[in-house]
């Protein structure tokens, strides 16, 4: 039984027919058992869409590097507000393996993003015009202008012998 902000919650597991290698999903919606609203899903890619996603999720590999996409993971949660479901969070995790042709380093690196919403103002409504919004090629490393090596100080990050650190090339 789940319970989220008080009430009862319908769980639903899903999976594809057929994993055929498509971007496909598996993984579970969560709804309000009064309402029926969706409160939460997690859902994940499955194991033969990670084959296929690898060209959308991974960018660009270093020379002598292959890099394996291990897992994406996702969940979106919503929240009451005035008896309606609002969006509270986005989460994701993406691991990817990185393997050195040259030396016999492995690395399992793991990325998150978060979006949280954490102040809602209804005084107006307000709408986006679509070019503000989150558009599906947005990077964030095409908007770094400067890195600074001293930000982290003191903190001990070890990095394997064939990855560099951006502005110390």
């Amino acid at each position: 039984v789940d319970y989220e902000y008080g009430k009862l919650l319908f769980r639903i597991g899903f999976k594809p027919l057929a994993d055929d290698g498509d971007l496909k999903y598996c993984g579970e919606l969560f709804f309000d058992s009064e309402s029926y609203a969706l409160v939460r899903v997690h859902f994940e890619l499955t194991r033969k869409s990670l084959v296929k996603s690898r060209s959308l999720l991974i960018r660009k590999e270093s020379r002598g590097v292959d890099a394996r996409l291990i897992s994406a993971r996702y969940v979106v949660s919503y929240r009451p507000l005035h008896e309606k479901w609002v969006l509270g969070s986005v989460s994701g995790l993406l691991q990817v393996k990185v393997k050195s042709r040259t030396s016999k380093v492995d690395a399992l690196f793991t990325a998150s993003s978060e979006l949280v919403v954490n102040d809602i103002d209804q005084s107006e409504n307000i709408r986006f015009r679509f070019a503000d919004g989150f558009q599906p090629n947005y990077q964030m490393y095409d908007r770094i202008d400067s890195f600074d090596p001293d930000f982290w100080e003191t903190t001990n990050i070890v990095l394997p012998d064939f990855l560099t650190i951006p502005g110390n090339e």
